[in-house]
């Protein structure tokens, strides 16, 4: 096992990057085929050379266990059919974020919403089965995600759940509102389920990409700008003590604005005590070889200095580029050393704050992430472990640094 060791123009490079990460679609019912290779993608399949690492016994999750540190990835139904996606995800991570099945959109019932007269919570054969692996082999959910300004249809703000029906009043999308969230977690319960959640994504991207304003969306237009404090105050209400409440955000790593307004947000989510209302926040980590990668680790190790109580998760952590045959190996190694540089920064901060809670990595297999074209994860299209997953284990010499 691996011991770990201590340790064009800005504003066009941020437009793109943003274009380029909105603009990013997965196909989500698509089953694990094999891809049709374009040139550019040919480079990332069977590049990496042998390293001459011996591999078994080395494990991303059970490196960072004494720490206390979780080490996930996302999770669909079809990784749980593939024989290559199990071995990888029973020995290398402990817990795991549905990357569709728990969003509004998909556990949300409109047809029976009507019949029963409240918000229906229906879990799909997908998030089932699922569900069954996670339980069958020890591992543990984080929840993605309760609130969001995407993926959220429409009839729920509306009367009767029908398309065409008046819009609630605030009190009534409250009321209803909490019901939500008590059912979310009662459904849970009632199918055996609520016990695999270590976490829960309450709110996903509330404020919009500069931090300025809350993304727009019929929860803020109809309730107001305090609607991720009722959504905190009801998930605090009705989850169990032992699922920690999270509040997941994006960009907060490459923007000091962002930063520091998402401080300022944490810090007034607070009960009538004073209390945190959320337990962790979410740092997705969406990030590119164009990323400033010091200036990034800064603002997280900012963060976590000016949080409070509250624990630092990263989320969602991708490091995408743009393959080009001529200079893959070079960037995959700068992409390992970015893997590793950002783990080796974490790991400064929990030894000295104790308060990085866990890493995800959106995804574990280049060609079957949601960044599938653009070679961001651990493990490229052979399924051969890249610079990347020894930059997350600390394995500096096989990270890609030249020195």
């Amino acid at each position: 096992m691996s011991a770990i060791k201590p340790c064009f123009l800005s504003l066009v490079l941020t437009a793109l990057v943003l274009m380029f990460v909105s603009c990013t679609t997965v196909n989500e019912e698509a089953g694990l085929v094999e891809p049709a290779v374009r040139e550019d993608e040919k480079a990332v399949e069977g590049i990496m050379d042998d390293l001459g690492v011996d591999m078994s016994g080395l494990s991303l999750y059970d490196t960072y266990d004494d720490l206390g540190i979780m080490i996930g990835t996302d999770l669909n139904g079809t990784y749980v059919d593939d024989p290559w996606c199990r071995d990888i995800m029973g020995g290398q991570f402990n817990l795991f974020t549905p990357i569709y099945e728990l969003k509004p959109y998909k556990i949300l019932d409109q047809e029976l919403s009507q019949k029963n007269g409240r918000l229906t919570i229906v879990f799909s054969d997908e998030m089932i089965k699922c569900f069954q692996w996670c339980k069958d082999n020890g591992k543990k959910i984080h929840g993605h995600t309760m609130f969001w300004w995407k993926t959220t249809p429409d009839w729920i703000f509306r009367e009767g759940f029908r398309d065409d029906g008046a819009y609630l009043t605030r009190e009534a999308l409250l009321e209803r509102m909490e019901n939500y969230v008590k059912d979310t977690f009662a459904a849970l319960e009632e199918g055996g389920w609520m016990e695999l959640f270590y976490c829960y994504d309450i709110y996903n991207e509330f404020l919009d990409i500069k931090g300025e304003k809350p993304n727009e969306s019929p929860w803020v237009s109809i309730i107001g700008d305090d609607v991720i404090f009722y959504a905190f105050k009801f998930a605090r209400k009705y989850a169990p003590s032992y699922v920690k409440l999270v509040y997941n955000e994006n960009y907060c790593e490459n923007s000091v604005e962002k930063r520091d307004a998402t401080i300022d947000l944490v810090k007034r989510l607070v009960d009538e005590n004073g209390n945190p209302l959320i337990d962790c926040l979410g740092l997705q980590c969406h990030i590119t070889l164009s990323n400033k990668i010091d200036s990034l680790c800064d603002n997280i190790r900012y963060i976590a200095e000016n949080i409070g109580d509250v624990k630092i998760q990263v989320t969602e952590l991708d490091c995408a580029f743009m393959v080009n045959p001529k200079t893959v190996q070079e960037r995959l190694k700068k992409q390992g050393t970015y893997y590793y540089t950002l783990m080796n920064t974490l790991l400064e901060i929990h030894r000295s704050l104790g308060n990085i809670d866990a890493v995800t990595v959106w995804g574990f297999r280049d060609d079957i992430c949601w960044l599938s074209e653009n070679a961001a994860v651990l493990y490229d299209l052979a399924g051969t472990p890249k610079y990347s997953y020894f930059g997350m284990l600390q394995m500096r010499e096989y990270s890609g640094f030249e020195d």
